[in-house]
């Protein structure tokens, strides 16, 4: 449970920290159950510094597993907190179909225990403090993030729309009086409160991932979604680019971050950054048919996933230089893929062997990365291992190795998940190169903006 809060906790902002270890010492509460701790200590023992731990993941999911399937005849909100957490436990696992039938239980849940409904606005009998909507409100969030992140991963509808909904921004509350007495106990002995800080910048990051979310939910229901025609779908690419710049734009000064940014950045910046590159590469990479297509190779969408790649390479490496890669959380599998396949874009447009050092040298490092997270999310081996098999295969048969290629593009295809199994649209539209997008995110506006 230490390991969870101390490493995983800025990307699991669906466990509210501060009460959930209140109601956890007294032994009872709304914000603790048997079953919310044990996918709790399953997620901490996965990425545990200590490699003998690890084995434990697997037994202590499977009991909270059997908690929570006890629960479902009267579930409360933690059974919807372990629901999610043990869905992308499951999915990181290769068990997508169980992962992502837990994730949606847990999204009717947030119906069913009507969390998409601002507290204020419905409670009347004043039986609910400000810390508990506070928490209501930051539980319908983070599913909200949950759904469009594994959305984008499957390839699926969402199940969570903005439009039903009228839930505020969460915002910071004040610690319990005994906070400090239980981060010694149960996280860190001898720690101040202000080494784990749930501040202004972590509760801000978090906030900002939801209006990225926002965005994202647009770009998957009016952009790929299947009944489009393809003037729609134009006019909607263009319009989340500008909302995508606008949100980068927005952000306060304690989570920007530039290529040319020096220094340690927070691990919860880097990951929201690479959430925002992932974005831009979905939205903008041109359909593979298309790469032979001159207007496209030298179009904007291109040299804007190109961009993206170079960001997202260098978020890899600072995070890499300061944190390790295995407490990231399934999104960034997401964030490798998408990188992965800009590379082999590249690569198939330039005509350059694997050899050269525009493929090798970023493709070096994704896989690193991967490397590095393949034992807590062993679903990126398929991944990673037709990558590898692509590039041992070099260049001898120019035509099979194109064929190879395109088999590998197909698993890479980032809009629905790299291990998606449907998709939203069978002719991709040329999102990123029908139209003038107008503003791009050159350097010089990323120097602007965030030195």
């Amino acid at each position: 449970m230490a390991t969870f809060f101390t490493y995983c906790y800025p990307f699991h902002m669906y466990v509210y920290r501060e009460w959930f270890l209140r109601d956890y010492d007294i032994g009872e509460g709304p914000y603790y159950s048997d079953a919310l701790m044990f996918v709790i200590c399953a997620v901490g023992a996965l990425v545990s510094p200590d490699r003998s731990q690890r084995h434990l993941s697997e037994s202590l999911s499977r009991q909270a597993e059997a908690m929570i399937l006890q629960s479902l005849n009267l579930p409360n909100i933690t059974i919807l907190q372990a629901l999610i957490m043990l869905g992308y436990l499951e999915i990181g696992q290769g068990r997508s179909s169980k992962g992502w039938l837990y994730c949606g239980m847990a999204f009717r849940l947030t119906h069913e225990m009507g969390l998409h409904l601002d507290p204020s606005n419905w409670t009347r009998n004043g039986s609910e403090s400000s810390t508990d909507r506070e928490i209501l409100r930051r539980v319908y969030w983070a599913a909200f993030i949950a759904d469009k992140q594994l959305s984008v991963y499957f390839g699926r509808p969402p199940a969570l729309y903005p439009h039903e909904a009228d839930v505020r921004n969460t915002i910071r509350i004040p610690y319990p009086e005994e906070f400090e007495r239980l981060l010694d106990m149960y996280i860190c002995k001898g720690s101040s409160p202000t080494a784990f800080e749930d501040g202004i910048p972590l509760v801000a990051c978090f906030v900002h991932q939801v209006e990225l979310a926002k965005i994202l939910h647009t770009m998957i229901v009016e952009v790929f979604e299947n009944r489009r025609q393809q003037p729609g779908n134009t006019a909607a690419a263009q319009q989340v680019h500008k909302e995508l710049v606008r949100w980068l734009s927005e952000l306060p000064h304690q989570l920007q971050w530039s290529q040319w940014t020096v220094g340690k950045s927070a691990p919860y910046v880097l990951h929201l950054h690479m959430l925002f590159h992932t974005t831009m590469i979905i939205l903008h990479r041109p359909s593979r048919q298309d790469f032979d297509d001159e207007s496209v190779a030298n179009g904007e969408g291109v040299e804007m996933c190109y961009q993206s790649l170079a960001a997202i390479l260098k978020l890899l490496k600072t995070h890499g230089k300061y944190y390790r890669f295995d407490i990231l959380p399934l999104d960034t599998v997401q964030t490798l893929a998408s990188a992965a396949e800009i590379v082999m874009m590249r690569r198939h447009i330039d005509s350059l062997s694997w050899d050269d050092k525009e493929i090798s040298r970023p493709m070096t490092q994704i896989l690193e990365a991967l490397e590095a997270m393949l034992e807590v999310f062993p679903c990126v081996r398929e991944f990673r291992d037709s990558i590898l098999f692509s590039m041992q295969t070099g260049t001898n048969e120019e035509e099979q190795q194109a064929g190879k290629e395109a088999d590998l593009m197909d698993l890479l295809q980032p809009g629905m998940g790299p291990f998606s199994e449907y998709t939203w649209s069978v002719d991709e539209p040329r999102t990123g190169n029908d139209v003038d997008l107008g503003f791009l995110v050159t350097d010089d506006f990323l120097n602007q903006h965030w030195s």
